[in-house]
């Protein structure tokens, strides 16, 4: 288990950055480049741009990323899974720091004003994105719930190895393939499992990928104010959409020996309604009494990266998260997965929700 362990934490080092989403974590990560070693990206075009003066520090670079955008042609941002990559990797007031640095994008350019290690970092990222749509990896992401965390992990110890992960709210294990079939065996066996997904449960490198599930908007009436007249009132309600958003976004590192995936999930159900009588006097119903109802909202997000040996298997636990699932569901009715995912009429629960990550080989590479 050590040995396993001391390998893996290997393999996690050989990235080519350890992503911590902290601005002093972040420039211990970045390799030693010294402040005019600037060496540009290896595979991307790029500018080095004077329409701005360069300082001592900053100069600015814009980055063709054309042969990544151009593949989504029907997307409004295509740029957006580049960028976010890049802020959870700096963290977003790392750009504030000083007026004359930057980061943006056009559906054709990067454009960064930055010194020459942030420049040389931006670089890599922008080669692993460029060639992600030939890189002929793809990831297969599995989601699934447990009511209970107990019920898949009694009996799965042996076949898992941690994994260091950057979030406190979860956790990582690696799982060989060839064990694979025994775990999955396994926790699918549960009488309390279920699977989110399974209508679609492949991520192209590079390409970000949401599974949505809403449920119908409610509506609570949270107060009454009589007109001057005192002969009416009007109602003031208070809108919720509940539901669960789930987003995966994997990349390739550059030897091609580790896939990287940036993972965030956001989930918002009504727990509970607490209703009570407020005195609504008019001139016709002096001692009228309507009800109001407060909402008890949870809301919970989980976001993280995660990188992992492409001949291993990722399992990520992102521990009890609030979910609000219809009787059927929960009874594992006709619907495997979470379509019927609801607030209204169902009861709001804490479900185990488990993440497992393969990298493979897009089909006709």
């Amino acid at each position: 288990m050590q040995r396993g362990f001391a390998h893996g934490l290997r393999g996690f080092c050989a990235c080519a950055l350890a992503t911590l989403g902290t601005l002093a974590t972040f420039w211990q990560a970045v390799p030693g480049v010294a402040d005019d070693g600037f060496t540009g990206p290896a595979v991307a075009k790029y500018t080095r741009d004077g329409s701005l003066p360069d300082d001592q520090d900053s100069f600015l670079v814009r980055y063709d990323i054309t042969p990544y955008t151009s593949c989504y042609p029907n997307v409004a941002v295509p740029s957006r899974p580049l960028i976010q990559w890049i802020l959870f990797d700096t963290g977003p007031d790392f750009w504030f720091q000083d007026g004359g640095r930057f980061l943006t994008a056009t559906n054709d350019s990067l454009i960064v004003r930055h010194g020459a290690k942030v420049q040389q970092y931006v670089s890599n990222v922008v080669d692993r994105f460029v060639t992600a749509p030939t890189c002929g990896q793809m990831v297969s992401v599995r989601i699934l719930l447990f009511a209970e965390p107990a019920s898949w992990r009694e009996g799965t110890a042996d076949l898992l190895r941690p994994w260091p992960v950057q979030s406190e709210a979860t956790q990582g294990w690696l799982l060989s393939k060839e064990e694979t079939p025994a775990f999955l065996s396994h926790v699918m066996s549960q009488g309390d499992f279920r699977e989110l997904n399974a209508s679609r449960n492949t991520v192209p490198c590079g390409e970000t990928y949401g599974w949505v599930y809403a449920a119908p908007c409610q509506s609570f009436i949270r107060d009454y104010q009589v007109n001057a007249a005192g002969d009416d009132y009007a109602r003031f309600t208070h809108e919720v959409d509940s539901g669960y958003r789930f987003e995966l976004t994997p990349l390739l590192s550059t030897q091609g020996d580790q896939m990287e995936f940036l993972i965030r999930c956001d989930s918002t159900v009504v727990a509970a309604s607490h209703s009570f009588n407020l005195k609504v006097a008019t001139s016709n119903m002096p001692r009228q009494q309507l009800k109001a109802t407060t909402p008890q909202i949870v809301q919970c997000q989980r976001q993280d990266k995660v990188s992992f040996p492409v001949d291993q298997i990722c399992v990520l636990d992102l521990g009890m998260v609030p979910l609000a699932l219809s009787d059927e569901v929960k009874a594992g009715g006709p619907a495997r997965g979470l379509g019927r995912i609801v607030a209204l009429g169902g009861k709001s629960v804490w479900y185990n929700v488990l993440v497992i990550v393969e990298a493979i080989a897009r089909p006709g590479k």
